[in-house]
This record gives C-alpha cells, structure tokens and sequence, in this order.
C-alpha cells in the first residue's frame, strides 16, 4: 500500500540523477563532485558516507512526471551547489509546481526553516 502526500516542499532540491543517461544538464561544479565520488574523494569520511553520496548521484527509480501533488521549491538565488536554472529543470518536469526564489545561498534553510514551516501550516 502506497502513502498518501499532499503535498511535497523542497529547498535546494538535487534535481535529477547526476549519472546516467537522464543525468541533469548543466551541473554546478559541486554537483558534478559528488557525481564523479569515490571511496579516496577528499570529502568521504567513510563507507556510510560514500554510499550516501552515491545514492544522491543515482538514476532516480521513479518518473518526476508521475508526481500530482503540488510541490514547491524553495530556490535561494545565490545557491552554488543547485543553481536556480537546476531548481526551475527540476519543476519543468512537475505538472503541478512552483518555484520560490529566495535571498540567499544553499543553506538557506538553517536561518529561514520558519518560512517553509509557517507556509506549511497556511
């Protein structure tokens, strides 16, 4: 039995599987990092760590089209690792999605998670 959401709310969202042949177009520097990580790559402390990364660079198991609900993105416009143009390819695949650009870079979230939680409770 599948689990009923809502709605989906998302802030600098991986857009897209880094690897493979539905890779996203046009990675930032940082997501191509994570794309090409390996067990030596500087930033893994460990084999937890190398599968997390591989798993956020993986062919999605799922089609973005097949999602209905409404989904928000929360796209802060100085964000380094998932720029804007990836967050709005990501939407473009949504039938039902809105991007909000915000102020800010990619840890927007830790100063303004009361933005997203006070929009959530709307």
């Amino acid at each position: 039995m599948g689990l009923a959401v809502s709605s989906v709310s998302l802030v600098s969202p991986i857009p897209g599987p880094l690897t493979g042949p539905d890779a996203v177009p046009d990675q930032s520097a940082r997501l191509q990092e994570v794309a090409t990580t390996t067990a030596t790559s500087s930033w893994v402390s460990g084999p937890s760590a190398l599968r997390d990364y591989r798993a956020v660079a993986a062919p999605w198991s799922f089609e973005v089209s097949a999602i209905t609900q409404p989904v928000t993105i929360w796209a802060p416009d100085k964000d380094q690792i998932v720029p804007l143009h990836l967050a709005e390819h990501l939407a473009e695949g949504l039938s039902n999605c809105e991007v909000v650009t915000v102020a800010g870079e990619h840890d927007w979230l830790l100063m303004n998670w009361d933005t997203v939680l006070q929009r959530l409770s709307a």
